[in-house]
């Protein structure tokens, strides 16, 4: 069956979501301390690995002010109190910031780009089962659409997507059968003219209800149970790989 609808998770798919927050960081790290953001990155996995070396704290308190500590001996600050809350100052405007300033993959907007002049009806799905969707308030659920938007404005992709569905406005995430059925009916299509494209196991339970699906996997780490049609590891492959499933 002809493929019409291609459908894309966002974080750790599009995104490198949890680099961005640490590249952001350095950024901000490094302007306060007149530092290379690079360095001040390379510090930061280095303070990583090092707390790696001893597992054992007895609150998180404990953890993240002997990580902050390590972290600021390793871009040469001495950690004093004032320094570690002038860093959790620093940490606390990383996350206002990071949700609407995440880094693509490379090549990724290219590829929608490309895919979307093919003539593909390209839809974003984001919203996964490691979330508690009941605590979740009205407030938040609209400031979490507010930030995907923004988010998808601010690197120029949001006019490529027909469709932007965040999970958490129905309260039904992936891997629900309905948060995918939601996606098809939208479309009104069938399950077998769509390909869903994701980094996680809540994006291939969409094979479930019959959607072929694309696992994007860089590293080469995944290790779920639930296996994907078809594999890639960087946006490159992507059009190639699309454009030749039946």
């Amino acid at each position: 069956m002809e493929k019409k609808l291609l459908i894309f998770d966002l974080d750790g798919t599009l995104f490198l979501s949890k680099e961005s927050y640490k590249l952001i960081l350095s950024e901000l790290v490094g302007a306060r301390y007149n530092q290379n953001p690079e360095d001040v990155l390379k510090s930061y996995n280095f303070a990583e690995t090092l707390m790696e070396e001893n597992k054992e704290y007895k609150t998180a308190d404990d953890f993240f002010k002997e990580f902050n500590s390590l972290f600021l001996e390793q871009i040469g600050v001495k950690a004093t109190d004032e320094a570690l809350e002038d860093l959790q100052g620093i940490v606390k405007e990383m996350k206002r910031r990071a949700p609407t300033e995440l880094k693509m993959y490379p090549s990724a907007k290219e590829t929608l780009n490309e895919l979307k002049n093919q003539g593909y009806k390209i839809a974003l799905l984001t919203g996964s089962w490691d979330k508690n969707i009941e605590v979740f308030s009205d407030e938040y659920i609209n400031s979490k659409v507010e930030r995907v938007n923004q988010l998808l404005k601010n690197v120029g992709i949001h006019s490529i997507f027909d469709q932007i569905f965040v999970a958490y406005v129905d309260r039904i995430l992936k891997p629900d059968p309905e948060a995918f059925q939601k996606v098809l009916n939208h479309f009104n299509i069938g399950s077998d003219e769509a390909l869903m494209i994701g980094d996680s196991e809540a994006d291939i339970k969409a094979s479930d209800i019959g959607i072929k699906t694309i696992l994007f996997d860089p590293k080469g780490e995944y290790k779920e149970k639930t296996q994907p049609h078809y594999r890639f590891k960087d946006f490159s492959e992507l059009i190639d790989l699309v454009n030749n499933i039946d």
